[in-house]
């Protein structure tokens, strides 16, 4: 780690704890302003060090670029917390439960609500509920955006909202015991007084934030943010949770050394214990761990090896040669399937048109805005060695995955 990595988990870590932060002699601002961009905290790291920030030349060169970074991030919420209460009055005006998950609830546990960022809204609607919920939302202006079996997007002005059936599909992980876990969402949920919103069990709600963690991490990467939710709801909500009751279900689906492998992590990162964490992580694994997140960015979206971890993914699920698993994830990477290419709306054309699935595989190649990180996303997949995939294996194995 940089000086200025140790800097920015320590502005976390006394955002979260609501202390002032010390500020090092040299500070290298423009960096700092480049790893909370990456993050999606920069809203944060604005408020608790804007007055240290004025203290130097240096720092008072990028104030702007803070400021202007907080207030949209701020104006952004605001505008969601609108556009969230129009579709919550549709709904309700229909009689029909809507469970909301990931950042629309665990933003109350942040000091600031407002600086909890999000690219979307996530809704959990039943299946048969979703023709009436569509009517009403197109209703009051929200536009379609997306239309698969079991996932429903739309953007109202800009907002953008992914309603789902399940908080884990039933073909989105090899654990079929995860999977069943999680069909009980329903059960594990409460209304909210004089709404038809549901809210999850905070022990469930926490133990999904777990499985979403570990499904980034497995995938391109997960960012610090997943982790600060973690240690914010730990650390406002302590008592909403049962220890007991999360070490069971935690170690029923499969994920408990994970569990403690994340709650080692938070507790070292931003000062956030809890009764599961097991002995710190091995110095050279924690190390590496924390080089890689700080990398990953949000979603490991600017990851170019991501596919290093797919590899892993495939071999782990099959005795199959490197070059056989090159192969199919290059296929899948190149080509992706009609199914899901027809669920998007740019590629709307497809839908009950097969056959211009080859068409859409080309303007897809042609119209990609960063040939470059695709290009490299190709070239790791395929002069990835086996000693580069049996490293991740290795890791992820430590972890708990």
């Amino acid at each position: 780690m940089t000086p200025t990595h140790s800097f920015f988990l320590q502005i976390l870590r006394d955002y979260l704890h609501q202390t002032e932060t010390a500020v090092p002699d040299h500070v290298d601002w423009n960096e700092l302003l480049q790893i909370a961009q990456h993050h999606k905290l920069t809203g944060i790291v604005y408020a608790q060090v804007q007055n240290q920030m004025l203290a130097s030349a240096e720092g008072a060169a990028v104030y702007p670029q803070f400021l202007q970074v907080f207030g949209s991030t701020v104006q952004n919420s605001m505008n969601r917390v609108v556009s969230y209460l129009r579709f919550s009055q549709a709904v309700d005006s229909l009689g029909l439960p809507y469970l909301p998950f990931k950042g629309l609830t665990i933003a109350e546990a942040y000091p600031e609500p407002l600086l909890r960022t999000m690219s979307d809204l996530d809704v959990i609607i039943r299946a048969e509920d979703r023709e009436a919920i569509r009517s009403a939302l197109c209703e009051i202006g929200f536009v379609v955006k997306q239309w698969s079996a079991d996932e429903w997007k739309y953007s109202d002005h800009g907002i953008l909202y992914e309603l789902q059936q399940y908080l884990l599909r039933p073909n989105e992980d090899e654990n079929e015991a995860r999977v069943a876990y999680f069909e009980e969402l329903w059960e594990r949920s409460s209304g909210r007084e004089g709404t038809c919103e549901r809210l999850l069990d905070p022990n469930f709600c926490f133990l999904y934030l777990i499985v979403h963690i570990s499904k980034h991490f497995r995938g391109r990467g997960v960012g610090f943010r997943q982790f600060y939710d973690l240690a914010m709801l730990m650390h406002r909500f302590p008592d909403r949770f049962d220890w007991g009751r999360i070490r069971t279900d935690a170690e029923r689906i499969g994920l408990l050394r994970f569990t403690q492998s994340c709650l080692s992590l938070c507790e070292t990162w931003f000062g956030v214990s809890a009764p599961l964490v097991k002995p710190p992580l091995r110095q050279e694994l924690y190390e590496t761990v924390t080089a890689n997140i700080f990398d990953y960015g949000v979603f490991g979206l600017e990851n170019s090896s991501s596919k290093v971890n797919e590899l892993e993914r495939v071999q782990r699920g099959a005795d199959e040669s490197l070059t056989r698993s090159k192969l199919k994830v290059g296929r899948t990477l190149l080509f992706p399937s009609y199914r899901h290419l027809s669920s998007l709306e740019r590629y709307r054309y497809l839908r009950g048109r097969p056959w211009l699935l080859p068409y859409a595989w080309i303007a897809r190649l042609v119209k990609t805005k960063n040939k470059q990180f695709k290009l490299n996303v190709v070239n790791s997949l395929f002069t990835a060695s086996q000693k580069n995939v049996d490293a991740v294996h290795a890791q992820l194995d430590e972890l708990g995955l």
